[in-house]
């Protein structure tokens, strides 16, 4: 399925714009979480709001990007998907580094594992989205998908994250 662009913007742009976006906004992870925890805020609090917001944020961005208000206009959508992967620095402040919370003498295996995880997870992705592509042709779908992961994620995490050193990494 071909896809025309009426923009005045070369489509390799709106492709790279996102990444390079993540750079300036990931210190900007640790800058709210230090402020919350010098208010006074808990650590699992921190950690939750940030990783909540960090991954809410960007499945409202991905719906929006596929939705009738981005119709027509990669460049529209290509700004909801910046802007998401922008929201999505804040859970630097979360999942990434609740593993110093939970296992202090072990983060560094407790990060590999769960980073080893997610690597897999991306690389399964590639190619199951282009199954559901090459099968329905809609990008709705596939963005729908990816929201309702963040959600899901989102949601265990909450459910799960703790800020305490478990007794295993005694």
């Amino acid at each position: 399925m071909a896809v025309e662009c009426a923009c005045v913007l070369d489509p390799t742009t709106l492709v790279a714009t996102p990444t390079p976006t993540l750079g300036p906004c990931l210190p900007l992870a640790g800058i709210v979480a230090d402020a919350l925890l010098a208010r006074g805020w808990p650590i699992k609090r921190v950690r939750r709001v940030l990783q909540t917001v960090g991954m809410l944020g960007p499945a409202a961005c991905m719906v929006a990007a596929a939705s009738p208000l981005t119709e027509g206009d990669p460049a529209a959508a290509s700004a909801w998907i910046t802007f998401g992967l922008g929201l999505n620095a804040l859970t630097l402040a979360g999942v990434s580094v609740s593993h110093l919370d939970i296992a202090p003498k072990h983060a560094g295996v407790v990060f590999a594992a769960g980073n080893t995880s997610a690597t897999v997870a991306g690389l399964l992705a590639v190619p199951l989205t282009g199954v559901v592509l090459q099968a329905t042709g809609s990008w709705p779908l596939v963005f729908g998908i990816t929201a309702a992961h963040y959600v899901v994620g989102a949601a265990l995490f909450a459910l799960w994250v703790g800020d305490k050193p478990l007794p295993q990494d005694g």
